[in-house]
């Protein structure tokens, strides 16, 4: 799955429901955590791990993610003063 497909239905209430594959959920929650440490995703030397897990706990399911992100900074381009 490449694209998020949304789907809406109105009857009385408007429904907005998209259907996203693990891989295309764990590219998004990994780029929004990149840019909340002002971090670009597609800099060389980026590298982010997302992990999704669920476990039970005392009364329904809790879902979690795990993003780590590691910047190789020997792998960032060197910038040249003049």
């Amino acid at each position: 799955m490449s694209a998020i497909n949304v789907n809406s239905s109105r009857t009385n209430t408007t429904t907005h429901r998209a259907v996203l594959d693990g891989t295309e959920l764990e590219r998004i929650i990994g780029e929004y955590v990149a840019s909340m440490c002002g971090i670009d995703p597609g800099s060389p030397g980026v590298n982010i791990q997302c992990r999704l897990s669920s476990r039970m706990g005392s009364y329904s399911v809790i879902n979690e993610g795990l993003v780590t992100i590691t910047v190789d900074h020997a792998a960032a381009p060197v910038e040249v003063s003049e």
